[in-house]
């Protein structure tokens, strides 16, 4: 999501959405042609694992979605709330 975010300019000084991108942009800021997940997954059956190589880039947003869900389950407890399910777009706490 990272290069999306930077093609359409969204951070937390401007606030701007993807209006008016062309998807060449997008595929530029990407640096190469994106595989379909079925056609670069790799399987180890002995293992009972599935790894999905994949450029990197740290977003913050991530982290600050990760760090609400638990905000939010600490809530949950203090208050004595022993069964729940929480999440922030994505990032899910049961």
């Amino acid at each position: 999501m990272v290069p999306l975010t930077s093609v359409w300019g969204i951070s937390s000084q401007r606030g701007v959405g993807p209006q008016g991108i062309d998807s060449k942009a997008i595929r530029a800021s990407l640096g190469k042609e994106r595989s379909s997940a079925h056609e670069v997954l790799e399987l180890d059956p002995g293992a009972l694992q599935a790894r999905k190589p994949a450029p990197l880039a740290l977003d913050r947003s991530g982290i600050a979605k990760g760090s609400a869900v638990d905000r939010m389950v600490a809530a949950l407890i203090h208050f004595g709330i022993t069964s729940a399910l929480a999440g922030v777009d994505g990032e899910i706490r049961a």
